[in-house]
C-alpha cells in the first residue's frame, strides 16, 4: 500500500502545483489576451519626454514585428544637459509565458555579438524603492571597429523590477497576469567601462518611476 501511496502524493501535489499556477497565470481564462492587450496599449502612453531626457522613435531591426502584432515599444532618449543617449524597449506578455521571453543573453549573440563578460546585477535606488537589474556588455566584431554595448534589463510584474537568478522564474513572476521587460542599452567605447555614472543608471533613475506610473498606477 505504502509503495502506491507514495507516487500518488507525489503526482497529486504536482497536479495541484499545476491548477495552482494556472489559475495564478490565467492559463484556462477567456480574459487573458484581452488583458495582454491591454497591457500592451499602455506602451505606447509611456511619454517621448521624461526629466532631461527627449525621446525618440527608433525601429531596431532585430526585434522587428513586421505583419506580427507588436507586443514592445523601442525609443532612443537623449538627455539635452549632457547629449547622453541611450535606447530603450519595453515589452508586454503573458507571464504564463515568461519561459519563452528571450533576453540580451539570446538575442544579441544572434545579431553576431559576443558576450564580453559575466552577466552582473545592479541595483537601482529610486526613493527608498530598489530596482535589480542584470547588464552585460557585448562586442559585435568589425574589420573596421568593433561595435561595443552595454544593456541592463529586468521583468516587473507589479513597478518592482527583478533580476532573478532564475531569469524565466514561474514562481517568482507566475502571480502576475501580464508581465513588462526593459532594456535599456548604450555604446560603449570599450568593454567593463565602470559604472560610476553610467547614462544608462542615470536614465532609469528618471524613467522608471514614470515607467511604473504609466503602467502600473491604478486609476
Amino acid at each position: 500500500m505504502t509503495r502506491v501511496l507514495v507516487p500518488l502524493s507525489i503526482a497529486l501535489t504536482l497536479v495541484a502545483s499545476g491548477v495552482s499556477q494556472g489559475l495564478l497565470s490565467d492559463r484556462w481564462s477567456s480574459s487573458a489576451e484581452e488583458v495582454v492587450q491591454q497591457a500592451r496599449e499602455k506602451l505606447d502612453e509611456l511619454p517621448m519626454h521624461i526629466g532631461d531626457w527627449d525621446g525618440i522613435p527608433r525601429q531596431w531591426i532585430a526585434f522587428d514585428q513586421s505583419g506580427a502584432e507588436k507586443d514592445f515599444i523601442t525609443r532612443g532618449y537623449i538627455n539635452h544637459l549632457n547629449g547622453d543617449s541611450v535606447g530603450l524597449l519595453i515589452a508586454a506578455g503573458l507571464s504564463r509565458n515568461v519561459r519563452q521571453w528571450h533576453t540580451p543573453m539570446q538575442c544579441y549573440p544572434a545579431q553576431g555579438y559576443d558576450c564580453a563578460g559575466p552577466v552582473a546585477k545592479s541595483v537601482i535606488h529610486l526613493d527608498g524603492v530598489e530596482a535589480e537589474f542584470f547588464h552585460a556588455d557585448f562586442t559585435l566584431p568589425r574589420a573596421s571597429a568593433p561595435d561595443h554595448v552595454r544593456v541592463f534589463w529586468a521583468f516587473s510584474g507589479d513597478g518592482h523590477w527583478l533580476a532573478p537568478d532564475s531569469e524565466f522564474s514561474q514562481f517568482t513572476f507566475g502571480r502576475y497576469r501580464t508581465l513588462y521587460k526593459v532594456y535599456v542599452l548604450r555604446q560603449l567605447k570599450r568593454p567593463g567601462e565602470p559604472l560610476d555614472n553610467d547614462s544608462c543608471i542615470e536614465f532609469l533613475k528618471v524613467a522608471l518611476p514614470q515607467v511604473n506610473k504609466t503602467f502600473f498606477q491604478r486609476t
